[in-house]
């Protein structure tokens, strides 16, 4: 046998042992990690993360398998789940972002007030708001952003006595777990007490503070005693106190080290539609939250059409007041508020 022959022996030998590994390799797929900030028994979690992954694996034809992992018990925020996407601890995540000087500016002007009406609607305009003005390179560097989103409304939660106008609020102590909420709550003469969420609740539970401005659902998280009895909101359709923004991103790395097909099935899974899934599911909690308190006899003060403009008015200045904390000259700042509003009114028009 010469050497040519001797030697494609080899490779086909080679290729024979090889080949079935490679197979075995390929039927397998890719494994993915997900981590949230949520708890397992959120709605976020059951809704929306659990049927997303579970369609997302059906779609590659179980190609992709994908490890969820939810929020731990007892943990508070979180975190730096994007700083996990850089150092390849982490494939996907959905966290939130705050905005500052230093990162997320422009994302500001979806926290103001008076701005979102629904989580839904909210969450379609967020994710065109940030690809129409070519955020996702600037603020997500290394990071394959899948959809932006918002939660549900801020509103105003007290062990009793929910207040009708802004003047009631004059030297309350009210805390917030949101920068931009600490702004409206001074605007409108409160007393803020800017915290987290394990923070506010042992105030509430010390009576630290005298209400709280919170999203529905995460009220009932914090105030696990059921403590607040009284509740002054804004109801779709009027645009209510502020929200915050949260982002579904994977590694960039990830992201391109995934087959053409692959890549196919997690941009179907990406995008305003997905966005306004994660929106809706929040929408659908905060009812839930809300039923849950009535269902209790707690009272209500729901602010309508016709008494907002005093808020409105109260809280005039809090634009102004975050441009300049998030270092943002006006010219800009009123170029993104402008866009925000644009696409607010074409995906979240409050029906």
């Amino acid at each position: 046998m010469n050497s040519i022959v001797r030697h494609a022996v080899v490779i086909a030998a080679l290729m024979l042992s090889v080949g079935p590994w490679s197979r075995g390799a390929h039927a397998h797929g890719v494994t993915l990690n997900v981590y949230h900030c949520m708890g397992e028994r959120s709605a976020f979690h059951t809704q929306f993360m659990v049927p997303w992954v579970a369609r997302l694996e059906e779609a590659s034809g179980a190609r992709l398998r994908i490890h969820l992992h939810a929020a731990e018990p007892g943990d508070s925020g979180c975190g730096d789940l994007l700083g996990r996407l850089g150092s390849g601890d982490a494939d996907i995540v959905w966290t939130a972002v705050t905005p500052s000087a230093q990162r997320f500016a422009a994302l500001g002007v979806l926290e103001l007030p008076f701005m979102v009406r629904t989580a839904q609607g909210g969450s379609g305009a967020a994710t065109d708001f940030v690809r129409l003005n070519d955020l996702a390179e600037r603020y997500f560097e290394g990071a394959h952003l899948l959809a932006v989103s918002v939660r549900d409304g801020l509103q105003l939660h007290f062990p009793q006595g929910a207040v009708a106008s802004p003047e009631e609020l004059a030297g309350r102590r009210i805390g917030t777990s949101s920068a931009a909420g600490a702004d409206l709550l001074a605007a409108l003469g409160a007393t803020p007490l800017e915290a987290s969420g394990a923070a506010l609740s042992a105030a509430i539970r010390n009576g630290a503070v005298d209400g709280v401005l919170l999203p529905w659902e995460l009220e009932t998280v914090i105030d696990g005693e059921g403590t607040m009895r009284a509740h002054t909101e804004i109801r779709a359709p009027q645009p209510g106190f502020g929200t915050s923004v949260f982002v579904l991103a994977m590694s960039r790395a990830s992201y391109r080290a995934l087959a053409d097909d692959l890549r196919a099935v997690v941009n179907a899974g990406s995008g305003v539609e997905t966005a306004g899934w994660i929106g809706r599911v929040f929408d659908d909690a905060a009812a839930s939250a809300r039923s849950r308190a009535e269902s209790r006899g707690d009272a209500f003060q729901v602010i309508g059409r016709d008494t907002l403009g005093a808020w409105r008015k109260a809280a005039r200045g809090v634009a102004a007041s975050r441009a300049r904390k998030l270092g943002q000259p006006a010219g800009r700042w009123e170029a993104w508020v402008d866009s925000a509003r644009e696409q607010l009114s074409d995906h979240d028009p409050g029906r």
